[in-house]
């Protein structure tokens, strides 16, 4: 998913890891410092840092390691086998800790001293260190541990939500451009025109019942642009609904000229297809396909699923290859480059656009593969 943190770690994340781990530091050091002070025990600031920021700094070093085991063993997915590593890899973590920090700790403070154990006090040596160490503070280093891990899931856990929020923010942005961009195309005073000149056509012809209900087929038309639900998906049964008022208006304007063909799998009536794909498609195709040629042409809708995809298909049998080229020139037309960014953000890599000539110059085809899920799904 973009923006989680399986991404690498940027150079932003190192540095505000190191800085959370040096201010635990810090006020680890103030805490000591004052607390020698409070108890007659004056120490320099300089001896305080020495003695507690390579504590906190070992942690920053080691932070990493607990990235990598958070991706590889999630807690998340991975359940009681995942906590059990977890618990391995903690007290390894803890152990390496306790190595460089007490190995630290020998070399620039308590080499050379001595210190009370057993009835006398006995040299403190290397290996003495490391025990008191070990025995004094493993499980505040296990606990620190699973502390840095579920940091680690937090972040990630508010870096996905926060990801998804602005996500469904494109995703309604690019709807309401998709309302505005079909309402734009059914505005365009070409087709405004054609579509008042057919009515007016109708008026000349005594056939007002027809003028009459091409009207409100316009009208009704430009409503449902502007209010076909607020989903970002819909059943590609109620698509096509949408899709027929269009075709209606369309059918009228080129009487004869235009056939238009639907076929659609059964199984693929129910399955969701982002709201208002095949409008701007079909446009695109009667605009490029049908408008530009003298004699009748043909548009074929089609769906049909196949291993788990929904496959959308448009064909027109219109100028084929010449029109490609067009469309090419200007990026693929606004309908198209609209299409395929709303495919994108609802489905990244696992949705595709072709646009394509038919075999024969006949024509051009768009194919939109989309991953298969039904209306039910998703609840009402």
């Amino acid at each position: 998913m973009p923006g989680d943190l399986e991404t690498p770690l940027t150079r932003r994340d190192q540095l505000l890891c190191l800085a959370g781990w040096t201010l635990l530091g810090l006020l680890e050091s103030g805490k000591a410092w004052l607390n020698f002070r409070l108890t007659g025990r004056p120490a320099g600031l300089t001896t305080v840092l020495i003695g507690n920021m390579p504590w906190w700094l070992a942690w920053a070093a080691l932070t990493p390691l607990v990235i990598a085991a958070a991706r590889r063993w999630r807690l998340d997915r991975g359940g009681a086998p995942a906590a059990a590593v977890h618990l391995f890899v903690s007290a390894l973590v803890a152990t390496l800790h306790h190595l460089a920090v007490g190995a630290l700790f020998y070399w620039t403070n308590t080499r050379g001293t001595t210190v009370p154990w057993g009835p006398e006090p006995v040299p403190m040596t290397l290996v003495l260190q490391l025990r008191i160490i070990f025995t004094g503070y493993f499980v505040l280093n296990l606990t620190t541990y699973w502390a840095a891990l579920g940091g680690y899931y937090a972040i990630e856990y508010y870096r996905r939500v926060r990801d998804g929020e602005a996500r469904a923010a494109r995703l309604e942005s690019d709807l309401h451009q998709a309302r505005l961009e079909a309402l734009r195309m059914e505005l365009n005073p070409h087709f405004l025109f054609n579509t008042l000149n057919t009515v007016a056509s109708l008026v000349e012809q005594q056939r007002h019942d027809d003028a009459v209900r091409m009207l409100a087929q316009l009208g009704e038309l430009l409503r449902t642009t502007l209010d076909h639900g607020r989903d970002h998906q819909i059943a590609l049964e109620r698509e096509l609904e949408f899709l027929g008022i269009y075709l209606e208006i369309v059918r009228t304007r080129y009487s004869d000229r235009l056939r238009v063909e639907v076929a659609i799998d059964e199984e693929a009536r129910g399955a969701l297809v982002p709201t208002l794909i095949l409008q701007p498609l079909v446009e695109n195709a009667v605009r490029h396909g049908v408008a530009r040629r003298t004699g009748p042409g043909r548009i074929t809708v089609g769906a049909r699923c196949e291993a788990g995809r929904l496959e959308l298909t448009v064909a027109d049998h219109g100028q084929g290859p010449a029109i490609l080229a067009d469309q090419g020139r200007r990026g693929n037309g606004i309908g198209l480059a609209n299409t395929r960014r709303r495919l994108e953000q609802l489905y990244g890599a696992a949705a595709s656009l072709v646009l394509e000539p038919l075999a024969g110059d006949l024509g051009s085809r768009v194919t939109v593969g989309l991953p298969l899920s039904s209306a039910g799904s998703i609840g009402p």
